[in-house]
């Protein structure tokens, strides 16, 4: 019973779930992270899903701190992260199989920490896989698939590979179709194809996007790091 108990720590995680969706609060989503898994550490009873969900959903707030931290490089939270996610892919792999949604959030997250060390090509190739199994775990128009192609083709665009469009294009119409267009993912995807087309010269297209994106910063409260990409662009 208590505040370790499985109810609890299944409340705290779905809090903690919100509050990244939401990005208001990174450093209480971080907190409650934190104490899920220091609670599981010490002996709470729970399924070893929940503990291996929980600890992809560390490394993910990890991620997600440190990104809205505005720090250039890999600081230590992006390296706590790493090390994590480094011993949990084989187990994961192992235990729960290469397509549990959980195998895929993992390599989909350690993906990002390899692009910010500028290992495009490796965060590339695990990326591409994690797109298909989600594909094939979720379906074509899930919000995970969405996020693996926006990241994929974000990746792309890093390169100058030119499936970025359509990577980007894939990810805009998924969370088009499942999120208002306030959406930080949705906003930083619309911008990201922006600044592809500003490159090919398609300044209609781009013009589009970039001032729906500006229309939606408009009416926020509060600007986050798609705001001031799309300012920046």
């Amino acid at each position: 019973g208590g505040t370790s108990s499985p109810e609890v720590l299944a409340a705290q995680d779905v809090l903690a779930d919100i509050l990244t969706y939401t990005l208001k609060n990174p450093d209480e989503m971080l907190e409650i992270r934190r104490n899920v898994l220091a609670a599981i550490d010490d002996g709470a009873i729970v399924s070893r899903e929940f503990e291996f969900g929980a600890r992809v959903a560390f490394a993910e707030a990890l991620m997600v701190r440190e990104a809205m931290s505005g720090a250039i490089g890999v600081g230590p939270l992006g390296r706590e992260a790493a090390e994590l996610l480094l011993e949990l892919i084989p187990q994961l792999e192992e235990e729960l199989g290469n397509l549990h949604p959980l195998t895929i959030d993992a390599r989909i997250t350690y993906s990002g920490y390899l692009a910010i060390e500028h290992k495009y090509g490796e965060a590339i190739t695990i990326l591409e896989k994690a797109h298909r199994d989600a594909v094939k775990v979720y379906g074509p128009l899930h919000m995970k698939t969405g996020e693996a192609a926006g990241a994929l083709g974000t990746f792309y665009l890093m390169t100058g590979n030119p499936k970025s469009e359509s990577s980007l294009q894939e990810s805009v119409e998924i969370y088009s179709s499942l999120v208002d267009n306030s959406n930080q993912t949705l906003m930083r995807c619309k911008s990201m194809l922006a600044n592809l087309l500003v490159g090919q010269e398609r300044y209609d297209e781009a013009e589009k996007l970039l001032r729906k994106n500006m229309h939606e910063i408009a009416d926020q409260e509060e600007p986050f790091m798609s705001a001031i990409n799309t300012k920046g662009s």
